[in-house]
């Protein structure tokens, strides 16, 4: 009897022992995750990019714009846009150095025409109130490697656009490299290609350097391909950022007419530059807040036919205008199929 009971004992104190190390593995998993999800957070704070939904509201204030047809002056008048968007990013699959993750986003665009004077006689402007949206979808592969022994970052993405009213639609495909030659604590400074392969491009390939500066504990200073911005730490809690970046928006037509030269199926673009001060705020533990305002220059306005690399038909020269943008955005916080 004394022996089973010792050795009911032992048995009972090695379960007990198997059941403390596997609440101190499980544990130090619960500790390595919560350290792992904070450093992204805080990472996503500073990066918009990495967040995992994002809705904004941008207003541009009425600018003259001047229209040309085929190079002649068509039309004269004041546009107004207001720009809805909204973003999600899934995870779906990480493997080794390797991830995949999707996205999904509508784009709309409330666009008016006012005070329009007409320039030419066969063709007449009038004043409108146009509304369209834009839906996209996008797979990713990221793969994390090293060459000559610095670090490097592959993308490569295929999206579709389709615009819901016309059934207009179009795939694009991309691709991102980024080598960083240099990293210390306090700066580091990376070299890169993006790769287009999109028969509207005029650029298939174009290179870039992003290079990113602590200036002091609060202040970094960023230089890249979308622009430059003076990020200034407020509080844990809130950013203020000056920034002149770059920007833009797409919208698909259908034209209904008998002209020869002006295609059916057209696509409507702008490049854009905005500059000013954007301030956000850590309302609760994922949800930021977000507010802009500043000026808008449009450095390119144009119709071309969907399809086509060269020859917008119709260019626009757009006055300066004042912008401002509202926003909620949201810290990742699904790990989606990649859990």
């Amino acid at each position: 009897m004394t022996n089973k009971i010792a050795l009911l004992i032992v048995l009972q104190c090695i379960v007990v022992k198997s059941f403390a190390q596997q609440s101190q593995e499980a544990y130090k998993k619960h500790m390595m995750d919560s350290i792992k999800a904070a450093y992204i957070d805080k990472l996503a704070f500073k990066n918009p990019e990495m967040r995992q939904f994002t809705f904004v509201t941008d207003y541009f204030g009425a600018g003259d714009i001047n229209s040309e047809l085929k190079d002649i002056p068509f039309f004269d008048a004041r546009l107004k846009t207001v720009r809805y968007f909204a973003n999600f990013k899934m995870p779906l699959l990480n493997f080794g150095r390797n991830s995949i993750s999707s996205s999904f986003s509508a784009n709309h665009q409330s666009i008016s025409l006012e005070d329009v004077k007409n320039l030419q006689t066969d063709i007449e402007v009038t004043e409108m109130d146009l509304e369209k949206t834009v839906l996209s979808s996008s797979l990713q592969f990221s793969r994390i490697d090293s060459l000559f022994k610095k670090p490097i970052i592959y993308i490569a993405n295929v999206s579709s656009i389709v615009d819901p009213e016309t059934g207009q639609n179009q795939i694009l495909f991309g691709g991102i490299s980024l080598l960083t030659l240099r990293k210390t604590q306090k700066s580091s400074f990376a070299v890169g290609l993006v790769l287009t392969v999109d028969p509207t491009s005029p650029f298939p390939i174009i290179p870039f350097f992003n290079y990113d500066a602590m200036l002091n504990p609060h202040t970094e200073l960023s230089l890249g391909i979308t622009g430059v911005s003076l990020r200034r730490e407020l509080s844990e809690k809130s950013v203020l950022t000056f920034s002149n970046s770059l920007g833009g928006a797409m919208s698909m037509f259908r034209i209904d007419t008998d002209l020869t030269y002006i295609p059916a199926k057209v696509i409507y673009s702008t490049l854009e530059i905005r500059s000013g001060l954007e301030f956000e705020y850590l309302f609760t533990k994922k949800m930021v807040f977000t507010v802009k305002g500043g000026t808008n220059y449009y450095a390119s306005s144009k119709v071309t036919e969907q399809g086509k690399t060269i020859g917008a038909f119709l260019k626009n020269k757009i006055g300066l205008v004042p912008y401002a943008q509202v926003g909620i955005s949201f810290l990742p916080f699904w790990k989606g199929l990649a859990n």
